[in-house]
Formats: C-alpha cells, structure tokens, sequence
C-alpha cells in the first residue's frame, strides 16, 4: 500500500510538472514566439523568468539569468549585452525580471541553480538585426487574405547555403513554401496562419535579416455550441489563434475575467502563443458556464466562446433505475391485488353454511353419476349396433 502511494504520488507529480512547467518566460517584445525574441541590435528588451512555484526567498536566490557559457548575466559583465535584474510580479507569481540592451545574437537561460532541478531550466535565443537590414519589408494580411508572400535575404551568402525560419522553426521546401537557392522565399497563397517572424541566415554565420508578416489576432476552427464532460473529468479548451504581433490571450468565466489559477485551473501555450489552452482538471459542477478565449494584438480583436456543460457521473443510470423502479411498484400492485383476490375467495368459502356445502357435494356426485351413466348407454348403444350387423351378415350367407 505504502509503494503504491509513493507511486501515485510521483505519477501525479510528473504530470504536473508536464502540464505546468514551472519556469516559465514571457517577453516584452512584439516578435517574442516560441521561446525566440528578434530584436534591432542595440534594442532594450525586458525577459521575466515567472517561477509557477510556492518557494521561499532563500530558494528563489537559485534562480538566474545565464548565458551560454553559464555565466550569471545579472552579476557578471557580458560582452553581447548589458543587463540588470530584479524581482517583479506577473499575474500572481514572482518572476526574475532581465532588461537587457542586446549588441548581437544570444541564447539566455532560466535556470534553477540546483542539479536536482535541471528540468525546470527553459531557454530564450535572441536574434539580432544588423543596423543594414532595418528597412526589411513588412507584409499585412487579414483574416481572408489570400495573396503571395516574398522574401529575398539581403546577406553576403558567398556560395553558402541560406537557411530560413518562421517563429524560430527551421523551414524546408513543400508544396506550400518554396525555398530557392538564391535565397529567396515564395509563398504563393500567403494567409493568417503564415504570420510571424521570418529569418534567414547563412550556414556558420551569426548575423541574420529579419521579415514580419503582420496579421489581425483571428481565432479559426471556433467552437459551435456546447462540449459536455462528466463530473471528475479533465478539460481542455483550445484558442487556436493566428497573428502577428504576437497575440495576447483573455479568458472569460460568464462575464467575469479569469485571473486566478492554481494547480486544478490553469492556462498552457499553444503553437507559441502564451495562455491559449485553458486546462480545468476533476470537473466539478460549479465548472458549468460560457467559456470565451478573446485574442488581442494591436491590429485587432477576435474572439471564440464555448458552453461546458458537467454532467453527473451517474447520469446514464438514472432512466434505468426510473424504469426498475416502475416494474417494481407494478409488480408489487399486481402481487397486492391478487393475494386480496385471494384472501376474499378463502373468506366466502369460510362463510358458506354445513347444508350448503353438502348440497354442492351431492350435486357433484349427481353429475359423476350422470356422466357414468352416460358413458353406459353410449356403450349399450354400440353393443347393439354390432349385433344388429352381425345378424344382417348372417341372413345374407344362408339366402346363398
């Protein structure tokens, strides 16, 4: 018994080490996606490193800003940036605040300076455009755009490869995009879900050009009506949302605004957006309302609702227990109305007079001895018949 609650314990702790990681990054920059940010070089940006964890201020002294040499960029003089830190809040939990002036590309680390808790660590790249590239082209589309996106990267290749980047993930050439050895990057039927940050870059070279397709905040595959879940189960509720700058997600309870989360209600990025997965873990029956997602960037709005309905684990049981509980009291009806039936043919038997009771007798008897006898003059009648045929047969051989 004792082994299988360790067990539990550690199956539980896992999944919520999965589903909530406990480092978490937010950025103060437009092109921050997916753990990446593209800044101008010689940009301030600002990094919060949220900890999603009830600590102690001797154990948040663990945590730190590190580069990639594992240096302490809030302590120590870093050559790619300079830098200060302190604690701040965001949205309830404290978070380890970096603002940084970035002089070139850097990886930056979130880390818990503790072995046990490597796990926790979460990394941000940082990408740096070259005072030469600030007039890249910005392409705008809507939510109903459908036209074609071109890019050339403007870096000195020579003769090296050009690699190219959509929000940090490394693009290969498909029926959708198409990638050319000059270092051109085609798009014929650009749409809301093409938004985001491009980058190329030249194999073994640091520098980088950056391109920004901007888009309203536009929701797609928006629920219709109402999802129904059993008490006790888990939710999910998914904002699969599109544009650029990068979307900020609201959700809404009813008419009230979702601010206070914990280990059973929480939010989980999706696709790089922050927020855009409301998880509610073990259903309960006060779960049941109007769920709304609301997207906003600085272009636009959009939002998608949804009625959670929490229905009661036995709810399927119920019609079955109504209908035994009908064929029950039917039965007992009919069980109570025959034994009374019953009971009153006893009683009047019971009251019937001695003489009574000896007339029906003799009148019983007479009628078996109505029967027998009956049955004798049937038997004569057939006696006769027989010998009445046999005398015929007689007569009829003595005239031959």
């Amino acid at each position: 018994m004792v082994r299988l609650r360790i067990l539990l314990y550690l199956i539980a702790l896992a999944s919520f080490s999965v589903a909530e990681p406990i480092l978490q990054v937010a950025g103060s920059v437009d092109g921050f996606r997916n753990n990446d940010v593209y800044a101008n070089a010689n940009d301030q940006i600002v990094l919060l490193c949220v900890v999603h964890k009830s600590l102690s201020k001797s154990e948040l002294s663990y945590v730190r800003w590190v580069d990639e040499r594992g240096n302490d960029v809030c302590k120590e003089h870093v050559q790619d940036l300079q830098s200060r830190c302190a604690w701040t809040q965001q949205a309830g939990w404290p978070a380890w605040s970096l603002n940084a002036t970035v002089f070139s590309p850097i990886s930056l680390t979130c880390k818990f300076a503790q072995q046990r808790h490597e796990g926790w660590n979460v990394t941000v790249k940082v990408y740096t455009r070259h005072p030469e590239h600030l007039d890249d082209p910005t392409i705008e589309l809507n939510e109903t755009s459908s036209i074609p996106i071109e890019f050339h990267c403007p870096l000195d290749r020579r003769g090296k490869s050009v690699r190219w980047f959509h929000d940090g993930k490394q693009l290969e050439s498909s029926d959708h995009v198409n990638l050319f050895e000059n270092g051109t990057l085609y798009i014929p039927k650009g749409s809301i879900k093409d938004c985001g940050v491009y980058m190329c870059q030249v194999a073994s070279d640091r520098r980088s050009a950056v391109f920004q397709v901007r888009g309203k905040a536009t929701i797609i595959d928006k629920y219709h009506g109402s999802k129904n879940f059993m008490e006790g189960d888990n939710a999910e509720i998914n904002c699969h949302v599109y544009g650029h700058p990068l979307p900020k997600i609201i959700w809404k309870q009813d008419d009230n605004n979702l601010t206070t989360f914990d280990n059973r209600v929480y939010t989980m990025a999706d696709k790089g957006v922050p927020n855009a997965i409301l998880v509610l873990k073990d259903l309960r029956f006060d779960d049941r309302a109007l769920y709304t997602c609301i997207a906003v960037n600085e272009i636009g709005w959009d939002e998608s609702a949804v009625l959670l309905r929490v229905k009661d684990k036995l709810a399927a049981l119920w019609p079955f227990l109504g209908i035994l509980v009908e064929v029950v009291i039917l039965m007992s009806i009919i069980f109570f109305f025959e034994k009374r039936r019953m009971k009153k043919e006893q009683q009047e038997l019971q009251a019937m007079p001695e003489h009574s009771v000896l007339l029906i007798e003799q009148c019983q008897k007479e009628e078996a001895a109505s029967r027998r006898a009956k049955r004798a003059g049937l038997l004569e009648g057939q006696y006769r018949s027989g010998k009445g045929e046999k005398n015929s047969e007689n007569t009829g051989n003595s005239a031959k």
